[in-house]
């Protein structure tokens, strides 16, 4: 899949958002200029009802309008159609969910290119510790839960 520049896009972060727009756009933007050259886009689906919390996300679009895509929600979603709009909306090949009070951990992020990058057929799956784990994607059906995708902390 692609962007704006027809620039392929590897992973899309998606975060459907409720009344946390300044903690996750302080994340995202330290993300960004920490990551500028890797291919990977954000998606904000945007819930809130507090004013200043999705100024703070439409602010993080426009300053990041090639990494970041802001849409607010004229009528609230809740989370499930919330969740499922903004997958509609992602772009990449890999898509990473997260909650809008997670924290990306930012020294681990790059992991998931390389293991994206090693095109072999696996599926990236983690939990709060920093202790990434792998599993090839036909041995996945073999899992009883699976806590969280992405590399995050809650």
């Amino acid at each position: 899949m692609s962007d704006l520049n027809n620039q392929i896009i590897k992973l899309s972060i998606i975060i459907p958002c409720y009344n946390r727009g300044e903690k996750i756009s302080k994340n995202i933007e330290e993300l960004i200029n920490k990551f500028p050259y890797l291919s990977f886009d954000v998606i904000l689906t945007d819930d809130s009802d507090v004013e200043e919390s999705s100024l703070k996300l439409s602010n993080l679009s426009k300053k990041y309008y090639l990494k970041v895509k802001y849409i607010n929600n004229p009528k609230r979603l809740g989370y499930a159609q919330n969740l499922l709009k903004s997958i509609k909306l992602s772009s990449g090949n890999y898509v990473m969910i997260l909650m809008d009070d997670d924290e990306i951990i930012l020294n681990n992020f790059h992991n998931i290119f390389k293991v994206i990058d090693s095109k072999n057929d696996y599926a990236i799956i983690s939990s709060a510790d920093s202790n990434q784990k792998l599993f090839n994607k036909s041995k996945l059906s073999e899992l009883q839960i699976i806590d969280s995708i992405g590399e995050c902390k809650h």
